[in-house]
């Protein structure tokens, strides 16, 4: 069953932080192992919806970050290509 809409819309909304939180929190469900097999399925798909909605908002944040310190991301990729040779 496809994660709803509505509550994808949510968890984009929300801070990162909770979003960790609810990660956090559908892991520990189930890995405690006392769900059924369809409700253990669902929370993958939630899970795993959750988990791109991070990895999205941390993209962004990197971006942000980059854009305000142009500088030094321009020196730590020349140090690391330095370091390749």
């Amino acid at each position: 069953m496809p994660v709803d809409p509505d509550s994808l819309k949510k968890l984009e909304k929300m801070p990162f932080e909770e979003c960790m939180k609810k990660l956090e929190e559908i892991v520990r469900e189930m890995e405690s192992g006392n769900i059924p097999l369809e409700e253990m399925i669902a929370h993958f798909e939630t899970g795993s919806a959750i988990a791109s909605i991070c990895h999205k908002k941390l993209n962004t944040l990197k971006q942000k970050i980059e854009m305000l310190q142009p500088g030094k991301t321009a020196v730590a990729t020349e140090e690391n290509s330095d370091s390749l040779l």
